[in-house]
């Protein structure tokens, strides 16, 4: 029909909003008051390719901001031209910040507020970096270690040299391709540790992902923080909201927490050797006799250290023996492991004081001395044949038993007979007494008089 051909030109087309809205006002016939006056204009250079822009609602928003003189036309063309990004949620929070400052009847700030607006804007648009609410961000350049440059948040010396710790990445913008090009870690540090740092200078590189940078600003300055850092590489904690509750827990139940577990000697069988096997408990399982380390409840416990400082694994170490120490004192030959942060270090009570294991006494502790299942089947075989013999408090298997453990493992055959050999004797006094005790309880109870049962008079009456 051809209608529509009226109301196209080099400048206009129908398919973009912005003209359809004139075209609606028009009909309409409305019109600004006259005491309502646009502060900006757009030039004509810049119209011509806003109106050939499809509409959308971030871009109509941009624009009224712009016709207040809240940004500026650079701003309102490198978003609407070259941001396809959604930042849709972050012009509208931009506008609701300024009508708040405005009915605080506070001047707006606009400069803050359009650095803040054109970063999230900037972390939408590139793939190479992670995008940022605005909420976030103006929370994020409140920090003194921040400064935005060109439409990106540039850090302090000190805060880059830290985020290296995060392995996080770091860019720097490309004007002329319009794009964001990754540094190589090497050449950030360099920049970091040079004597020139200019955090305003566009050459300097800016952290690409915002969340991290939030995250690691959140424990920056605080006790143990780089070694936080250590430890959320190795156990992989993403950098969300949770993260500074990461930091707490990783304080209290990892860097100043240690796990206290005492071991007292059960037996003597290897005499002067100082072995894991007299610390053991034995216990059956599967018809096989296992030995295992079982903590003593008394002597056992968790130790937290308030660290008001930072300390070194050592001099942490320090003050949780003297904290334990102080409120439990260990028994003679009395083993004890202090696990921290993945490791185990050996300690044993000697005259009364707990002293670190040597290397050559670990090495020696650990080492099986014999084979205590061949051993006790002999035993067993000769107290089976009624072979065993009784010279007083000892008792000692005939030699053709004897012959079959080894020379090196007799002594200690000698030691597993006397121990079990006392363990039965312990076992028969036990026995008599708690027979003796029963024997006497019973005779209390023939002697208890039944309540409400008449008494015999022993004196027969009159």
């Amino acid at each position: 029909m051809g209608i529509y051909r009226k109301y196209i030109s080099e400048e206009n087309d129908m398919q973009t909003i912005f003209f359809r809205y004139a075209v609606v006002l028009d009909t309409l016939g409305i019109r600004l008051p006259n005491d309502i006056k646009c502060e900006n204009h757009v030039s004509d250079n810049v119209k011509n390719k806003i109106l050939k822009v499809p509409y959308s609602e971030q871009n109509d928003r941009l624009l009224i901001l712009y016709a207040m003189g809240i940004v500026s036309e650079d701003i309102l063309e490198n978003l609407i031209l070259f941001n396809n990004a959604d930042w849709l949620n972050d012009v509208i929070s931009f506008e609701n910040r300024v009508r708040e400052n405005e009915e605080k009847e506070v001047e707006t700030e606009v400069n803050r507020l359009s650095d803040v607006f054109i970063c999230c804007a900037n972390s939408r648009k590139f793939n190479e970096m992670s995008g940022i609410d605005f909420d976030s961000m103006e929370s994020l350049l409140e920090s003194e270690h921040l400064k935005v440059v060109d439409g990106f948040i540039h850090t302090s010396k000190e805060l880059m040299t830290f985020l290296q710790y995060a392995n996080a990445d770091f860019g720097f913008y490309d004007k002329d391709e319009d794009a964001i090009h990754i540094e190589a870690s090497e050449f950030t540090q360099q920049i970091a540790s040079s004597s020139d740092y200019d955090i305003l200078s566009e050459r300097t590189p800016f952290p690409l992902d915002y969340s991290m940078v939030k995250c690691c600003l959140s424990i920056f300055g605080k006790i143990y923080d780089t070694d936080f850092l250590e430890y959320v590489k190795e156990h992989n904690i993403p950098f969300n909201n949770n993260f500074e509750d990461e930091y707490e827990k990783y304080i209290n139940e990892v860097k100043c927490r240690f796990d206290i577990k005492a071991y007292s000697k059960k037996r003597s069988i290897c005499g002067n050797n100082l072995n894991v096997f007299d610390y053991t408990t034995q216990t059956i399982i599967d018809n096989k006799i296992n030995e295992e380390l079982t903590p003593d409840k008394d002597h056992s416990t968790i130790i937290r250290i308030n660290a008001s400082e930072n300390l070194s694994d050592d001099e942490l170490l320090k003050s949780a023996i003297e904290k334990y120490t102080s409120n439990r004192q260990p028994l003679e030959n009395m083993i004890v492991d202090i696990l921290h942060y993945g490791k185990t270090y050996k300690y044993i009570c000697r005259n009364g004081i707990l002293g670190r294991f040597t290397d050559d006494e670990l090495e020696k502790f650990y080492f099986k001395l014999f084979d205590f299942d061949k051993i006790f089947a002999v035993i067993t075989e000769c107290s089976q044949a009624g072979q065993l013999r009784r010279k007083g408090d000892t008792i000692y298997m005939s030699s053709e038993y004897i012959e079959k453990i080894p020379i090196e493992w007799q002594c200690y055959a000698d030691q597993i007979i006397m121990e079990q050999y006392g363990r039965r004797k312990r076992n028969m006094i036990a026995a008599a007494l708690n027979d003796l005790k029963n024997a006497v309880s019973q005779k209390a109870e023939r002697k208890q008089p039944v309540i409400g049962t008449p008494q015999s008079n022993n004196n027969g009456g009159n």
